[in-house]
C-alpha cells in the first residue's frame, strides 16, 4: 500500500485497483506472488513463441528485402537513362522531377504528420534527386539503419549523398519495437555560396556615420523551415547535441507545432531532452515513412494513384498563369498567406531558376 502510494500518488483509492498493482514480485504476498509467477511462466511461453515467429518472419522480410532491391535497381537505372544530346539536368532525366513530384503528392499521407516539409525553395535543390536507398546496420534489423539521398552535380552543393544513420535498440524485450536513441548526419552539407536554402539572407543599413557608411550594408543568415533541416546529427542524452542550432531550430518548431505559448518557449532548458526526444522521434517516423511508402510506391505517388483523393481539386494550378498580376495575386490569396499557406504548383514544371519558370518536361494528369 505505502509502496503504491509512493509510486502513483492518488491511484491507491480507486476501488477497482489491487493494492499490489505495479508492485515487484518480491514485495507481494505469498497468495499472490504464486499467480503472479504462474501468469509469469504462461508469458514466458508466449514470449518464446513470439521470437520465433520473429525469426521466421525476419527471414522472410530479407528475401523480400533481396527481391525488392533488385527493383528498385531497375528502377534507378530506367530513370537515369538520358537520350543523346539531351540537356536535362534533372537528377532523374527519363521523368525529370520524379521524386520530386512523388514526394509533393504523397503530401500529408506521411509528411503532414511530422516536423519537416518541402518548401517552394527546396523543390530546385530536390529537382537533381537521383534515387533514395535505404540500408540496415545489422542482420537482425535491431541497431537501426540509414537513409541516403543521392543527388547528381547541382549547383546547390558538393555532396553526391547525403546519408542520416538511426541508431536503435531493444530497451525492453517485452516490447518488440527497437526504440530510437540518436540519428547522425554522415557528412555535413557542403553548400556552395549563396546556395543554402535553410536560410535567407536579410540586408541591414548600417545607421549613423555619414552618408558613404549609411548606403554600407551588412548581412545576416536566417534560418527557416526546410526539407534539408531533416539531415541533422541529434542525440538526446547529449546537451551539446540538444543545444545546436540545428536541433533548437527543431525544437522550436516543435514547440510552435504543440500551440506552446512565448512564456513556456522561453522557459529554461529543463525540457529541451524531452522535447528533443519527440523531434527524434518524429524525425525517425518520417525516415521509416520514406522507407515504407514512398520507396516502395513512388510510381504510385509520381502519377498521383497512390494519393488520396481530394474533395476540391478544381482550383489546383490556378498561379501558374498569373505571374504578370501580382496585386491580383495577392487579393485572391492574401486569407492564405496570412496563414502560410503557399499556392499549389504544377509539379511535372521545373521549379523556378532564378525567379524564372521553368519549361513544362512533360504534360501529365494530375490526380
Amino acid at each position: 500500500g505505502d509502496w503504491l502510494k509512493l509510486c502513483s500518488p492518488g491511484w491507491s483509492h480507486l476501488p477497482h485497483l489491487s493494492p499490489h498493482a505495479m508492485a515487484p514480485v518480491d514485495e507481494l504476498p505469498v497468495e499472490v506472488s504464486a499467480t503472479v509467477k504462474e501468469l509469469q511462466g504462461l508469458d514466458d511461453k508466449f514470449l518464446e513463441m513470439r521470437q520465433a515467429m520473429e525469426k521466421e518472419m525476419l527471414a522472410v522480410q530479407k528475401t523480400f528485402q533481396e527481391q525488392k532491391d533488385v527493383l528498385c535497381a531497375a528502377r534507378k537505372l530506367k530513370l537515369l537513362v538520358k537520350e543523346a544530346g539531351d540537356t536535362e539536368t534533372a537528377g532523374t532525366p527519363a521523368l525529370p522531377g520524379f521524386w520530386l513530384t512523388a514526394m509533393k503528392h504523397s503530401g500529408d499521407d506521411f509528411m503532414g504528420e511530422y516536423l519537416i516539409s518541402i518548401e517552394e525553395y527546396d523543390e530546385e535543390v530536390l529537382w537533381h534527386l537521383e534515387d533514395i536507398e535505404w540500408a540496415y546496420l545489422d542482420e537482425d534489423r535491431e541497431k537501426g539503419g540509414k537513409l541516403t539521398f543521392l543527388f547528381n552535380e547541382n549547383p546547390f552543393f558538393e555532396n553526391k549523398e547525403i546519408t542520416v544513420v538511426f541508431h536503435t535498440e531493444i530497451t525492453n524485450k517485452y516490447i518488440a519495437e527497437p526504440e530510437v536513441m540518436k540519428m547522425q548526419l554522415e557528412h555535413p552539407i557542403e553548400w556552395k555560396d549563396g546556395k543554402n536554402v535553410m536560410v535567407t539572407v536579410e540586408k541591414k543599413k548600417k545607421s549613423g556615420g555619414g552618408k558613404k557608411k549609411a548606403n554600407q550594408s551588412k548581412t545576416k543568415e536566417v534560418p527557416r523551415p526546410s526539407f534539408f533541416r531533416f539531415f541533422i546529427s541529434l542525440d538526446p542524452a547529449s546537451e551539446e547535441s540538444v543545444q545546436s542550432p540545428e536541433v533548437q531550430f527543431l525544437i522550436k518548431q516543435a514547440l510552435m507545432q504543440g500551440e506552446e505559448d512565448e512564456d513556456e518557449e522561453d522557459e529554461d532548458d529543463e525540457d529541451d531532452e524531452d522535447v528533443a526526444e519527440g523531434v527524434l522521434g518524429s524525425l525517425y517516423g518520417l525516415a521509416l515513412s520514406i522507407r515504407d511508402d514512398l520507396m516502395a510506391r513512388a510510381v504510385r505517388y509520381y502519377t498521383g494513384e497512390a494519393c488520396e483523393a481530394e474533395e476540391d481539386s478544381d482550383d489546383e494550378d490556378d498561379d501558374d498563369d498569373e505571374d504578370d498580376d501580382e496585386d491580383e495575386d495577392e487579393d485572391e490569396s492574401s486569407s492564405e498567406e496570412g496563414k502560410g499557406a503557399k499556392p499549389k504548383k504544377d509539379l511535372f514544371s521545373k521549379p523556378a531558376d532564378d525567379g524564372k519558370k521553368g519549361q513544362k518536361e512533360e504534360e501529365c494528369k494530375q490526380q
